[in-house]
């Protein structure tokens, strides 16, 4: 499968999944993808990582990446990407159009050391 899912965890335990996109993704692919993670699934609030060739994504399968409803609470996503223009290019356009509880990095520690954070301030608010 073009997207390859494992779980790993955050220094403070939390778990997070780390997404891989191997090569080029197709919607059946994508669709396969958030039938993993989407609602009444086990990993439905978990954050994850997300790194490999994400940033030659066809618009319908970022369609399929998206869910239909929007989920009270989103589950966090850090997205590595090394290029600093591809960073602030995706950053602008994430902010313009997309959910707020993403962010982008240039390595996959500094992702995961902010969906620790992000992840602990989650648990305080609910307990």
């Amino acid at each position: 499968m073009p997207i390859h899912v494992s779980e790993t965890k955050t220094r403070s335990g939390f778990v997070v999944l780390r997404v891989e996109f191997e090569k080029e993704v197709s919607v059946a692919d994508a669709e396969g993808f958030m039938a993993q993670v989407g609602d009444g699934t086990k990993y439905e609030r978990t954050p994850y990582v997300v790194t490999g060739n994400i940033t030659s994504v066809s618009s319908d399968v970022k369609r399929a990446l998206t869910p239909q409803v929007k989920p009270k609470n989103p589950p966090s996503v850090a997205i590595v990407l090394s290029s600093a223009v591809a960073r602030m290019v995706a950053g602008l356009m994430m902010r313009l159009s997309g959910p707020a509880d993403s962010e982008y990095f240039k390595s996959e520690a500094e992702a995961i050391e902010w969906l620790d954070g992000v992840a602990a301030d989650f648990a305080k608010k609910i307990s």
